[in-house]
């Protein structure tokens, strides 16, 4: 939303009698650019399961399975997807029919005996291959994974985009005075003050440890089922508040 002002202004102590004060005309204004551009990164997040009769085994089982997702999904994506992991949980399992009375513990004997564990831990992948994300999700899901989703499309490196809203901002802050300057019959001047803000893009965050594979890789796979999508373009916005001196 635009905003512009004309502005008179006194300075210096209040005048005696037969001074003149010294006037100063100024122009408050707030110019606006946008610009969208398409994303440059793919967030994906999935699920990792391992099953054993021992806690060993399904933290065992749920490593290999780590190794051989992030073994196809970087063959897949490029050495340039980052994958992290976090929330390793290593829980019991018992048989169905073990029906514990919600907020209550029971024993680990008969129905509710411990007949195996699952070790689960959460992943994700942040890719710079936009146009590959929706199909990394299929071959991930295909390796083993559990609910695999692509996250979000990013925009990491926003510079100059910022830039050029910066730059649409001045012009469009500087065409403002201007309108307002000829109404009020008379001319831009030097620029007072300045002060500029901007929103639309942040950082990506990933929280968590580097994955390192322990698995061997395995054979190639079949190609993977491929998806097409079209992400939004990303908007970057920049506002700037100007004064401008009013010259006659």
């Amino acid at each position: 939303m635009r905003t512009a002002a004309v502005a008179v202004v006194l300075l210096g102590a209040t005048p005696a009698f037969g001074q003149i004060a010294t006037i100063s005309h100024t122009i408050d204004v707030t110019g606006h650019g946008k610009v969208s551009v398409p994303p440059d990164t793919a967030n994906i997040h999935y699920w990792l399961r391992g099953e054993g009769k021992t806690p060993d085994e399904a933290a065992r089982a749920m490593v290999d399975a780590q190794g051989r997702v992030q073994n196809g999904l970087k063959g897949f994506l490029g050495p340039q997807a980052v994958i992290t992991n976090s929330n390793l949980v290593v829980i019991e399992a018992r048989d169905p029919g073990c029906k514990t009375p919600y907020g209550q513990a029971g024993l680990s004997e008969g129905n509710c005996a411990i007949v195996g564990y699952l070790a689960t831990a959460e992943a994700d992948v942040m890719t710079p291959g936009v146009s590959k994300a929706a199909t990394a999700v299929g071959l991930a899901s295909r390796l083993g994974v559990r609910d695999a989703r692509l996250q979000s499309f990013e925009l990491r490196d926003a510079a100059e985009a910022r830039r050029s809203a910066m730059t649409q901002a001045v012009n469009d802050a500087l065409a403002q005075a201007e309108i307002l300057a000829a109404a009020a019959r008379g001319h831009v001047g030097r620029v007072i003050s300045i002060q500029y803000g901007s929103y639309g893009v942040s950082p990506i965050i990933v929280r968590g440890s580097r994955v390192v594979a322990s698995a061997p890789p395995p054979p190639p796979p079949p190609p993977p089922v491929e998806v097409d999508m079209k992400p939004r373009p990303q908007d970057v916005s920049a506002d700037v508040s100007v004064s401008y001196e009013l010259l006659p």
